[in-house]
Parts: C-alpha cells; sequence; structure tokens
C-alpha cells in the first residue's frame, strides 16, 4: 500500500513540474495570434506587412532576435519564402530599401535625388540601370537636369543660355526639336530673328533690311497675311500705306494722285464716299 502511495506522489510531482515548465515556455514564447500588439517588438507592423503570415519572418517559429531592417528579409541572400527579393535590374544602391519604396506597395518608388550630385543623372538614367534618353531625344551632350527636374521628368525645360545666336536650325530642324511648320513663311533668317525662346509664338518678324516695295514678296496671302477681298484696288506697294509696327490705321499716301479724281476711290465702296 506504500509502494502504491509512493508511486502516486511521485506521478503527481511529476505532473505539477511539466505543468510548471509548459506555463514558462509559453510566457516567454511571444503571443502570435491577431490579439498581439506586434509595436511591443518595436516592429510595428503596417502596409504589407500587416496581411503577412507569421511565419514568413519567423524562421522555424523564433520569434525573438528577428531582424528588423529590410535588406536581411528583402535581400538576395535572405532565405524567408516569401519576402520579395530585389530584382537583377535593380538600380546598383547602397541605401535601404525604405529610401524609395514604402510597406503599403512595393512599387512605385520614389527615389530621394536631393543626395545626388549635379549632372551625374547619366550614371543611372543610361536606359539600363534607369530610364534613360528615348530614341527621338534632341542631340545634345548636357546633363538630364539642364532640361528636367527630379519632381517631373516632363515637361523638359531647356535653358538657351550659352547658344549661339542664328544656330537655332540646329537642333529646331523637324527631327532633333520642332522645326518650321510646313506653312512657314520663305525665309533664310534664323528662328530668332523672329521667335524668342520664352514663347515660340506670337511671332515678332524684324522688317528691317527687307527692300522698299517688296511687301508683297511674303504678303500674298498665303506666306504671309495679304490684302483683304475688300482691300481698294492699288497697284502701290504695301507700305506705301502700311506700317510694319502696326498694319492698321492705314495712311495713303496722296501724292501723285491726278486732282479731280477722288470720286474714283471715294465712292462708298473702295474707300469712303
Amino acid at each position: 500500500m506504500r509502494r502504491i502511495w509512493r508511486g502516486i506522489g511521485v506521478a503527481l510531482v511529476c505532473s505539477l513540474l511539466l505543468t510548471f515548465f509548459s506555463a514558462s515556455a509559453i510566457a516567454a514564447k511571444p503571443k502570435a495570434g491577431p490579439e498581439f500588439d506586434h509595436t511591443q517588438t518595436g516592429f510595428p507592423l503596417t502596409g504589407a506587412h500587416r496581411t503577412a503570415r507569421c511565419e514568413g519572418c519567423h524562421e522555424r517559429g523564433i520569434f525573438r532576435g528577428t531582424p528588423k531592417d529590410c535588406a536581411s528579409c528583402h535581400g538576395n541572400a535572405s532565405r524567408l519564402p516569401d519576402a520579395t527579393r530585389i530584382p537583377p535590374s535593380h538600380i546598383p544602391v547602397s541605401a535601404g530599401c525604405d529610401s524609395c519604396h514604402r510597406t503599403s506597395a512595393w512599387t512605385p518608388a520614389l527615389f530621394d535625388h536631393s543626395s545626388v550630385a549635379g549632372r551625374s543623372c547619366a550614371s543611372c538614367h543610361n536606359g539600363t540601370t534607369a530610364a534613360g534618353k528615348p530614341a527621338n531625344h534632341i542631340a545634345t551632350r548636357q546633363s538630364c537636369d539642364a532640361c528636367h527636374r527630379t519632381s517631373a521628368w516632363l515637361p523638359a525645360k531647356f535653358d538657351h543660355n550659352g547658344v549661339a545666336a542664328g544656330s537655332c536650325a540646329t537642333c529646331h530642324n523637324g527631327t532633333a526639336a520642332v522645326g518650321k511648320p510646313s506653312n512657314h513663311i520663305p525665309t533664310t533668317q534664323s528662328c530668332d530673328a523672329c521667335h524668342r525662346t520664352s514663347a515660340w509664338l506670337p511671332a515678332t518678324f524684324n522688317h528691317n533690311g527687307v527692300t522698299a516695295g517688296s511687301c508683297a514678296t511674303c504678303h500674298n496671302g498665303t506666306t504671309a497675311t495679304g490684302k483683304p477681298s475688300n482691300h481698294l484696288p492699288t497697284t502701290q506697294s504695301c507700305d506705301a500705306c502700311h506700317r510694319t509696327t502696326a498694319w492698321l490705321p492705314a495712311t495713303f499716301n496722296h501724292s501723285g494722285v491726278t486732282a479731280g479724281s477722288c470720286a474714283t476711290c471715294h465712292n462708298g465702296t473702295t474707300a469712303t464716299g
């Protein structure tokens, strides 16, 4: 009988010890259920991390000592099955993933160009590492940031300072950059004789050097504005009445008009009657 009670006592002690150690092990292991407050670990779950499986980050059920930096999980050396890896086409970078990426979405990535040295754009924007010049880009040896901004690639604003006067057609040839439209007046002058870099239109033509009496060469209704249909009949040149500073009002030079012939024009139709 004594042996029976002794066996019962040993079994009871073993059961109590087993219960104690099991409870201690559970207490030492963080609760990984939905009710667990992950902010207690110093790594709050945000974005895609909120729906990730616990075992996707905690290998073999080990919670303590899990790294908190991006590269430990998302680096190519990581063995975690659920973590997105850095693709082979990724630009070379030593910055942490969270410099450009967010936990809410891996893409689009926002790169902070604030620490990038000026004029070094092509180091990454070479068409392989990052987007480079398109095939229809104007021929230029200037750095990207001479025209483009990191806040928005387009529209691009070219700084014409330093461009030699009269050399516009080198780029503005219809291929490298916008050139003369098909309805442009025939001219051998450079673009900057009429156009300004601040605005392509309106164009202001410099009539200095134009031979007097040759207005109709351009002002023929096709190349440039010509006589309207209600213009009075005349064989005189435009500049006999009009000025290059303003087309209207026109001032007719009556010198040479035969006395007594006023009504030929001033009949209420051709001119005021």
